[in-house]
């Protein structure tokens, strides 16, 4: 689930001003189909840099769809992390109301949006 996919540094957007994405926990809905709470956008860089050289923190990039750089857990034992599709990611506190999943999403993408257009400039 996006584990082997790496993205170039110079294509990816920082996300660390998009509140919405920076803070809380979030809830992955794995390749499985199961839904897998306790995933966040790492704040800092962590020992993974092979999959995304450079930038392996609140980080954003648009392979085909948008994906958010995200991990689990410190623990070796349960450690995951990649880039995740955004519509498989929703936060947790909106479980169960697909109508403000949706419309957060939404507001993402047009937050990545905009963060993007800047970038090019």
């Amino acid at each position: 689930m996006g584990q082997g996919i790496s993205a170039p540094k110079d294509e990816c957007v920082s996300i660390q001003g998009i509140e919405e994405l920076m803070n809380g926990s979030f809830t992955v809905k794995r390749t499985s189909g199961d839904l897998e709470t306790g995933w966040f956008v790492p704040k800092e860089h962590h020992h993974c840099a092979s999959l995304c050289p450079g930038h392996c923190f609140a980080a954003a990039w648009k392979h085909e769809v948008w994906r958010i750089f995200m991990r689990n857990s410190d623990d070796s034992k349960v450690h995951a992390c990649g880039w995740r599709r955004l519509e498989t990611v929703q936060p947790t506190a909106l479980s169960g109301n697909q109508e403000a999943i949706d419309m957060w999403r939404n507001k993402m993408i047009v937050f990545l949006e905009v963060e993007q257009a800047n970038r090019h400039q």
